[in-house]
């Protein structure tokens, strides 16, 4: 085992404790792992979002639901802290690994994956190209003015770049997020890789 390269997955509850256990590396012995992949997490037990307060009686899993594995997995009432039980109470995100998240359309835990996607965006503020993963992450989800804002504010730090323009122009004409996704840094190359003629683009 490699333990310079380790990373962590899980689905839903997976999720949490996937989330949890690279905050305890971070915090307890000093460590970022390589990567986790949270798959519609449960992540913040305050059950606060308006996904939440929408998805009462939705298959499968839902908030009602939700609300029993909150009670019986923190059952015990003596718990104050409950940053690794409820990920997004931490009280940073930053210095966390590379990150997948996942969360299905009509799913109570969506929109906390959402906000912990975005949080440590937040936290970190000064590092401009973490905003293009933000617009792109807000126009898939239909938030158009908040993918404009999140350009917005990568503009404040970069004014003029090439991606953050090409982006804006995208998400007023709705295009999809592997269109959003499907650019090279270089105008002109990304014209190439548009036009179908960069011969060597699976290689980048």
């Amino acid at each position: 085992i490699d333990a310079d390269n380790i990373a962590v997955a899980g689905d839903s509850a997976g999720g949490n404790l996937a989330a949890s256990v690279a905050m305890m590396a971070r915090d307890r012995i000093g460590k970022r792992l390589s990567f986790q992949m949270l798959i519609y997490p449960a992540l913040d037990r305050r059950m606060k979002t308006e996904s939440m307060r929408k998805y009462t009686d939705t298959p499968v899993w839902n908030s009602e639901l939700t609300r029993k594995m909150w009670d019986l997995y923190l059952a015990d009432k003596s718990i104050t802290d409950y940053r690794y039980a409820s990920p997004m109470e931490a009280e940073s995100l930053i210095n966390l690994p590379d990150t997948y998240i996942e969360t299905a359309e009509f799913d109570c835990l969506h929109d906390e994956a959402l906000e912990y996607a975005e949080k440590g965006a937040k936290e970190d503020p000064d590092y401009p190209w973490v905003w293009l993963q933000v617009g792109k992450l807000r126009a898939h989800f239909g938030d158009k003015a908040g993918a404009l804002n999140a350009v917005k504010q990568g503009l404040k730090l970069e004014p003029g770049d090439y991606e953050f323009l090409t982006l804006q122009e995208e998400i007023k004409a709705g295009a999809t997020l592997e269109q959003m996704l499907c650019h090279w840094i270089d105008p002109g190359a990304d014209q190439m890789l548009q036009q179908g003629r960069d011969e060597d683009a699976d290689d980048k």
